[in-house]
């Protein structure tokens, strides 16, 4: 947020229109506090563009996501965002994307592989014989 804060005051940011990018991990948009606290962050930047993406932890199975917090989350982050003049983009979405465009968001990204879609987070050790 700090950085973001930064670009938008600085002097070549006038004349331009910024893209914000950030990244919350799925418990961010299912807990309500910290959705709030990051609304909070964001509103109070200049409007733009925000290029946001949820970090969920994936099963490794091929189905659609499917947490209900964390997609109502997404829904409210994303109708306030446009509510307060953001135009918001959600990369490696899936299908979810295509459910926000109806809550207000400008476009999505569904055409990728699954392992990025689900942005694992890395683990903690190397596994195989490997260095962790």
């Amino acid at each position: 947020m700090d950085f973001a804060r930064r670009s938008a005051t600085h002097p070549h940011a006038e004349t331009r229109r910024l893209l914000f990018g950030f990244e919350a991990t799925e418990g961010v948009f299912a807990t309500t506090a910290a959705r709030d606290y990051f609304l909070i962050q964001v509103v109070e930047l200049p409007p733009g563009w925000m290029y946001m993406r949820m970090r969920v932890q994936g099963g490794g199975s091929r189905s659609q996501y499917e947490n209900r917090d964390a997609l109502r989350g997404l829904r409210q982050v994303v109708e306030s965002l446009v509510d307060n003049g953001w135009q918001v983009v959600l990369p490696q979405s899936g299908l979810c994307g295509w459910l926000m465009l109806g809550f207000g968001a400008r476009t999505f990204g569904a055409g990728i592989s699954l392992s990025m879609q689900r942005c694992e987070a890395p683990g903690g050790g190397g596994g195989g014989g490997n260095p962790p």
